[in-house]
């Protein structure tokens, strides 16, 4: 009777082992190119699901440094120098124009696409592409993303020309937080 609960005691540290160290094997590589398109290729060990959009870290909306990083999110990092970039924030509410039906259907979608999520297969290398929003100003956020839902909103980023910056991507899964290489970029 001794034996089997040693033996019980003995798997059961092997799994709560195991929960630890599963989240301990991602690997992430940031690359950035001149018609401001980010990449990020990146590998885990094990089958996890990760946000479909990538956050723009800031301190004055989400304020990282007090509230930390969601869970299985991908978090786009922008400094100058070693100070943090906040984002601006482009928002636009309309009135329907279209029947209520239409309405709802567009809104649950818009809800659908916020909370997709991208399964990483464990051992296979997943290439991730997103556009960095750059813009000099709200009006012109809006000229290229025209608003057809009733509540739009983007996150940009208002950078200087000719100016180094350097961006990182960061992603926390089980309370441990993996950061991507650094890509310095003159915009």
């Amino acid at each position: 009777m001794e034996i089997i609960k040693w033996k019980i005691l003995i798997v059961a540290m092997c799994f709560i082992i195991n929960g630890f160290t599963k989240a301990q094997n991602i690997k992430m590589h940031l690359s950035f190119n001149q018609r401001k398109q980010i990449n990020i290729d990146i590998e885990s060990i094990h089958n996890i699901k990760i946000g479909a959009n990538l956050e723009y870290a800031n301190e004055r909306w989400k304020e990282i440094s007090k509230n930390g990083l969601s869970e299985n999110q991908l978090y786009l990092f922008i400094y100058d120098k070693d100070k943090l970039i906040d984002n601006s924030v482009a928002q636009k509410n309309i009135q329907p124009s279209e029947p209520p039906i239409y309405y709802e259907k567009r809104k649950n979608d818009a809800e659908i696409k916020k909370n997709a999520k991208i399964n990483l297969c464990s051992k296979k290398l997943k290439n991730l592409q997103y556009n960095l929003l750059v813009y000099p100003n709200v009006d012109a956020v809006f000229k290229d993303n025209p608003c057809k839902i009733f509540n739009c909103w983007y996150e940009f980023y208002s950078l200087e020309k000719g100016k180094k910056y350097r961006m990182q991507i960061q992603l926390k899964v089980k309370s441990k937080i993996y950061k991507s290489n650094f890509v310095e970029f003159t915009y």
